[in-house]
């Protein structure tokens, strides 16, 4: 038998050294929100509460740590891997003794015979290598528990991980709405004033207002989807329901270097879907062979101490003997039926153990052409269609205030640059969240921060 995981060291540190590296998407935030409170005083271990550190900035670094230390599935996991650490020693263990006593009171065939106490003690001792097979069905449950720890772990941090890059998607779509007020309350005071001495037409003025209204609207279901983000990442810290979370920091695209080929190598030995797959197979394994060995005998040994109480001549009189007995594996059809049984179990999780990793291949390979075009279109939004938008809006405009174009095109304009700047925003966030996802079914790292240029 390959030697069993359990024996060796936890991976939480492991993982969050893997998402440590993980960095925010691209695009500055807006800036803090007014009357945010104060940061609170110092914990007894001199670091800022995680409340008040997250009142006025949103780190990715303290969010993680936030995780790692007060996720309740987090706890949990880690509990039921500590109880399972504790089945082995029960699982070697020999059964408790047993201890009998037989008082004789009166004998029918005997009246006179003196009374008589037997005390018997017995151990069942199970066959060796039923014992042996327990104890190593015990430490592979333990490493299952270790590796679903390590699997929920991965998961709340992955989970945080997308609540934080979606707040901060939604702060910069606020801030995109709020400067198309802007433009929008612009364009419609220009148009009212154009209206009343017949240089802009009636449905163009009301497009206008249209569109600011709209924007307005939008602002208010940001921040409405901001809320129900906050207390996503609210209930994966354990934070009262109250606690302000402010904007998350600026940072640079990730960069995933690795080929296709190179993330579904490593997610093979890496997958915990793929590794849990693993242990249910040769547990699966462990329970063939505890079937086999049904036919082996269970032994009884034990001893036998008699003695009378005392008799009419005054003496005392006793004996004592030796029991060894042992189990008769006689109802064989039952026992090959378990066998039958065990090899199916165990072909099943073979299967399943194949199937999990053809799943893994499918959601990685998913996942990471969703990144790959996640970055494409923050390129392309980036380097060639905002500046365009940028370009017609101003022109556009340009041409309005000179009388040489509609209020309709520069409103237009406007419009479409708004869409861009929030399609571009929004394919950052979905280039993160998919890097994020395709770390949690890899089960390692794969992305680097980005370089200065792509920020």
């Amino acid at each position: 038998m390959p030697p069993l995981l359990s024996r060796r060291a936890s991976l939480p540190l492991l993982a969050a050294a893997l998402l440590l590296s993980l960095q925010a998407c691209a695009s500055a935030p807006l800036p803090p929100p007014q009357g945010a409170p104060a940061a609170a005083g110092k914990a007894p271990d001199g670091r800022e509460p995680l409340e008040a550190s997250l009142a006025l900035e949103l780190p990715w670094e303290r969010v993680l740590e936030g995780v790692l230390e007060r996720s309740p599935a987090v706890a949990a996991a880690r509990a039921r891997w500590k109880a399972a650490l504790e089945r082995h020693p029960q699982e070697v263990s020999l059964p408790d003794p047993m201890v009998e006593f037989l008082y004789y009171t009166r004998h029918s065939s005997n009246p006179d015979a003196p009374r008589r106490l037997d005390t018997m003690v017995t151990q069942t001792i199970p066959f060796p290598a039923t014992l042996s097979l327990r104890g190593d069905r015990a430490l592979l449950e333990a490493d299952l528990e270790r590796l679903r720890y390590d699997a929920a772990l991965r998961d709340a941090v992955v989970e945080a991980r997308e609540a934080w890059l979606e707040i901060g998607y939604l702060d910069r779509a606020r801030g995109v709405l709020e400067e198309q007020e802007g433009v929008y309350a612009r364009f419609a005071e220009a148009a009212a004033t154009d209206l009343a001495v017949g240089r802009a037409k009636l449905p163009e003025e009301t497009r206008a207002r249209a569109l600011l209204s709209q924007a307005a609207n939008d602002r208010l279901v940001v921040e409405d989807l901001r809320r129900v983000e906050e207390q996503r990442l609210r209930a994966l810290l354990a934070l009262d329901p109250s606690s302000p979370l402010g904007p998350p920091p600026a940072a640079g695209l990730l960069r995933l270097e690795a080929t296709l080929a190179d993330v579904l190598a490593r997610a093979e030995t890496r997958s915990q879907e793929i590794a849990m797959a693993g242990v249910s197979l040769e547990m699966a394994g462990i329970e063939r062979s505890l079937a086999r060995w049904e036919f082996a005998p269970e032994l009884e040994v034990g001893g036998t101490w008699l003695r009378n109480m005392e008799d009419a001549s005054g003496e005392f009189m006793g004996g004592r003997g030796v029991n060894l007995g042992l189990t008769v594996p006689l109802w064989i059809p039952a026992k090959t039926a378990r066998i039958r049984e065990a090899e199916a179990r165990e072909a099943a999780a073979g299967a399943d153990r194949a199937a999990a990793v053809e799943k893994v291949r499918a959601e990685a390979t998913r996942l990471y052409f969703r990144q790959v075009n996640g970055a494409r279109l923050v390129a392309l939004y980036r380097d060639v269609l905002l500046p365009q938008a940028e370009g017609s809006l101003a022109f556009a405009e340009s041409l309005y205030r000179e009388g040489q174009g509609s209020l309709a095109g520069a409103l237009e304009a406007a419009a479409a640059r708004q869409n861009l700047l929030l399609a571009y925003h929004r394919a950052g966030a979905d280039h993160g969240q998919a890097v994020a996802r395709l770390e949690q079914v890899v089960g390692a790292t794969l992305a680097a921060p980005a370089a200065e240029g792509d920020r």
